[in-house]
Formats: C-alpha cells, structure tokens, sequence
C-alpha cells in the first residue's frame, strides 16, 4: 500500500511516498520526490522521509526567521544607540533627551512593526 503526503507549504512541493519507484523497482521503501517527480531520496523510514521532504518548507522557514532577526536586531541596535547617553553632562544629556525623544520614538515604532513583521502580523 503507497501512503504520499504532500506538503502544501512547501515552495517546491516535495513528497514522501511509501513503496516502490516508478522505473526502479529496487528504490523500496520511502521514496522523496520533487515537483517535477524525480527521486531525491530513498530511506527506510517514514519519518526520514517526511523529513527530508519538509527541506524545502524548513529553508524557507530559517530564511524567513533570518530576515526577522535582522529586522530586530536593526531596531533594537538603533534603540540602543539612540537612549545611550549615560556619561555626558546633565545640561547636555537634558537636551539630547529632548532632541532623541522623536527619534526615539521612530526606532520604536521600527521595533513594534518588526516584532509585528515576526509574529505574522501586518507591519
């Protein structure tokens, strides 16, 4: 009996299929095809299989997290360089202060649509 699961998220469908390969019937076991149904992998087991075709969704994923992290690492870099004032002389910080605080509140409204953009919220 041939089990297949299609994996809808995925960029390039990739599927895990329970049997033998079309035109080689020595490929038995978990077969792993891409869009265009060519064979990527054989294995043993089933879980290997759904794991090897989830590669593509899992790529997208990590790539997606990256540039999330960048967008948060971005705002909270110009956050950070925006409030570090601490040494300076108090007449000179007050202004800074007052001068940053519109800046400020940009980088914070950059850090609320990032962490908007990470939770899949529209930005």
């Amino acid at each position: 009996m041939s089990e297949a699961i299609q994996l809808a998220h995925t960029p390039e469908k990739w599927i895990a299929v329970n049997g033998p390969a079309p035109g080689h019937p020595w490929a038995v076991g978990w077969n792993v095809y891409d869009e265009n149904r060519e064979r990527i992998a054989t294995v043993t087991d089933g879980e290997d299989a759904h794991l090897i075709a989830a590669s593509p969704e899992t790529a997208a994923e990590r790539d997606r997290l990256r540039a999330v992290n960048a967008d948060l690492l971005a705002a909270l870099e110009e956050w950070a360089r925006l409030n570090n004032i601490k040494g300076l002389d108090p007449a000179v910080r007050r202004q800074m202060k007052s001068y940053a605080a519109g800046l400020t509140t940009e980088a914070l409204h950059k850090a609320r649509a990032a962490i908007a953009r990470a939770k899949g919220d529209a930005a």
